[in-house]
């Protein structure tokens, strides 16, 4: 089809804005004590009109009246907006679109002004025809000023291309008549890809196997996850270790007496647990190796586990499939069996690299991924080792609404996070160093230190109706 006009949405299509939004909204909910939004709720309950995302995101607005919180959410994205930019690719496509002679014009949901302004301030405005927002901030959407303008243009609404990022964006598309497009970049989404995850895992190979006693840090880190292993796991008990790698912990749940189903989405880190079992004798202790996407463990019944461990991180590489992994996981644990899982914790990492943090990359780049928890390409591209950082709360409310009871929660260093090669010394004095695990042990377990450690450990029992609807 040749379109005659392209009409575009602005905020979130063309302007990489949802990620402010987010922490906009966040902080007001922080402010009066309410649950924040995570990125893929956000994406789930956000549309128009604005009012009723307000109410799906938690407010009661008989309490706090919706022109009250619509006044502070635009001060707050105000004060900020020129932090974004656009997305990745816009203006040249624009360019092009321009260059092949085809107007483009933007409809908003936006206030008109504010839309002028960003239009302005990206030097983008001599793309359009005509740029057309609402006479006030209250987002209420753009469907009777979209259906205007396309009758103002004069041309039949099937040569007419809509792009936006939102459902309601296609529902605007209907009114008016024309064809629509939506762009997944606009609103948070994170898409996680088990075979992105394996091939980055085959790739690290025995790095893994190193990195936990590489230094006096990850040593300390191993302590805490070994310590609770040793709390709850019992002889004799049949445990999944799912993400196994190449096998420091099931080493450990060996030592234990635990009969271990070792499974892992890496090939690669497969066999080198197969490897390490026969070189260091815990081989007797595993029942099977099994390839397994921690989302889909369909090759295990119900209820078949006595004890799941998921260390080092499951919960944070599978992003937005998050649910679905808790799922599988209380799905193949038997009722009263309990699951212990650490994922990677957001303030613990950057108190773990802060002055890299600062000095290496740029302050918005951090303001979104500190907003999201999020390393994926949308915030900073990491390299293909893309996950969720979580905040110990943020943890803690979601397996306790998943219907488990949390036994446990706590970092897995606190004290010694930052000290790096400074330890080494006292790592050759035994007396120091056993107290000093005896210190970073009940450190870590404190309230006040669960977010100060670069992982996040907590333990769960399945309730007999633990699974999330």
């Amino acid at each position: 089809m040749d379109y005659k006009h392209i009409i575009w949405d602005f905020n979130g299509t063309l302007m990489n804005d949802a990620w402010l939004c987010l922490e906009v909204m966040n902080q007001m909910l922080a402010k009066r004590g309410l649950k924040s939004l995570s990125p893929e709720q956000y994406a789930e309950i956000f549309d128009f009109p604005v009012q009723d995302y307000y109410q799906r995101a938690g407010w009661d607005l008989n309490i706090t009246p919706f022109e009250q919180l619509s006044n502070e959410f635009m001060a707050g994205y105000h004060a900020r907006k020129l932090e974004c930019g656009l997305h990745e690719g816009a203006k040249q496509v624009l360019g092009k679109l321009q260059t092949n002679g085809i107007p483009q014009s933007v409809i908003s949901a936006a206030e008109q002004s504010m839309v002028q302004e960003l239009l302005e301030h990206y030097q983008i405005n001599q793309f359009f025809i005509s740029a057309r927002g609402l006479d006030n901030h209250h987002a209420a959407g753009k469907t009777a000023i979209g259906v205007q303008w396309v009758q103002e243009l004069g041309i039949a609404p099937d040569q007419i291309l809509m792009i936006g990022d939102t459902v309601h964006d296609f529902e605007v598309a209907q009114a008016m008549g024309t064809d629509c497009v939506l762009v997944s970049s606009g609103q948070p989404k994170k898409q996680y890809s088990g075979e992105q995850i394996a091939n980055y895992f085959d790739l690290y190979g025995d790095k893994e196997w190193q990195r936990m006693v590489a230094n006096p840090v990850n040593e300390i880190n191993l302590h805490i996850h070994t310590h609770y292993l040793k709390e709850y796991v019992r002889p004799g008990d049949k445990v999944l270790e799912i993400g196994a790698g190449p096998g420091r912990f099931t080493q450990i749940l060996a030592q234990i007496g635990a009969q271990v189903v070792v499974a892992d989405i890496s090939p690669g880190q497969l066999e080198l647990n197969k490897k390490y079992a026969e070189e260091h004798n815990f081989s007797t202790a595993v029942l099977s190796w099994e390839m397994a996407d921690i989302c889909e463990l369909n090759q295990f019944k119900n209820s078949s586990f006595d004890r799941i461990v998921a260390f080092g991180g499951p919960f944070s590489y599978v992003l937005d499939q998050r649910d679905a992994a808790l799922r599988e996981c209380l799905r193949v644990l038997r009722p009263g069996g309990i699951m212990l899982l650490s994922v990677m914790s957001l303030w613990g990492t950057l108190h773990h690299v802060l002055l890299g943090i600062l000095n290496d990359i740029p302050a918005d780049v951090n303001r979104k991924v500190v907003a999201t928890g999020d390393l994926i390409p949308e915030t900073y591209d990491n390299e293909g080792h893309y996950m969720h950082m979580y905040r110990a709360a943020e943890l803690q409310d979601w397996l306790v609404q998943a219907g488990t009871q949390l036994l446990a929660i706590s970092s897995c260093n606190s004290l010694s996070s930052t000290r790096g090669e400074q330890l080494t010394e006292i790592r050759q004095d035994k007396e120091k160093w056993d107290f000093l695990l005896e210190l970073e042990q009940e450190a870590c377990a404190q309230p006040g230190a669960l977010d100060m450690g670069t992982h996040i450990l907590a333990v769960v029992k399945k309730r007999a109706k633990g699974l999330l609807p």
